[in-house]
């Protein structure tokens, strides 16, 4: 282990690690199959297998165990609110330790399974190339984290107020991105007005409703109360 990745963690580590437990029983177990031979029932462990053994079998084992803990890093940075950049060295660690581990208990099943139960009778595979090979791919990624995360920022387009500068003076002046979007946005709010109306015109409703306050409005009395005379007797 790199002592500056030591010298350098977080308290993000720990729940990284645990993480990491699973993956790691996960693999146990199915190294497990190829131990009691019911991984590849009837085939002997030599030649061809012993080259998947050790090779598409064990890569696709790293590649989980580093995807797990670098994806683990993230989410428990950005749910906590901080820099994933500043822990990416604890999942770099967090993967070396379990890829040791496994790659020391995939040694001692091929010693096991290549002896056919005498393990002493064939020498044990040294795995301190194939370790450093993968130490350094997790090490990559973890600058290629770093490197991703401190890239800076695109700077935000900042719009003044139009209460502070006037209306037109912000159509004049601002962006030309912002048309991208605001025209649009205004020729589909001219639309939906254009739209409710039409439709408010068409609805029976409404067209109920204008009728009856219409007739309400425009019919008036059309005459006046007779007033009954008196009729004068006339005297002959």
């Amino acid at each position: 282990m790199s002592k500056n990745i030591k010298n350098n963690m977080t308290p993000i580590l720990p729940f990284i690690q645990d993480r990491l437990k699973s993956v790691e029983k996960e693999i146990n177990d199915d190294l497990f199959l190829w131990l009691s031979g019911k991984k590849y029932p009837g085939l002997q462990f030599d030649g061809s297998l012993v080259l998947v053994y050790w090779g598409p079998y064990l890569e696709g084992h790293i590649n989980k165990i580093i995807e797990t803990a670098f994806t683990a890093n993230r989410e428990l940075a950005f749910e906590h609110d901080l820099d994933p950049a500043k822990s990416a060295n604890d999942a770099s660690l967090a993967s070396q330790e379990i890829v040791e581990h496994i790659l020391t208990k995939m040694a001692d099943y091929d010693q096991r399974m290549r002896g056919k139960g005498y393990p002493n009778s064939v020498v044990k595979k040294n795995i301190t190339e194939t370790q450093q090979r993968y130490f350094k791919i997790i090490q990559v990624r973890a600058e290629n984290e770093i490197a991703f995360f401190n890239m800076p920022k695109k700077n935000t387009i900042k719009l003044p107020l139009t209460a502070e500068y006037g209306f037109w003076w912000f159509i004049k002046n601002c962006h030309w991105s912002v048309y991208l979007w605001l025209i649009p946005l205004l020729f589909s709010l001219l639309i939906g007005v254009f739209s409710l109306g039409f439709g408010a015109a068409r609805n029976d409703t409404f067209v109920k409703l204008y009728d009856i306050l219409h007739s309400a409005t425009s019919t008036q009395p059309t005459t006046t109360p007779t007033v009954p005379q008196n009729k004068k007797a006339t005297v002959k």
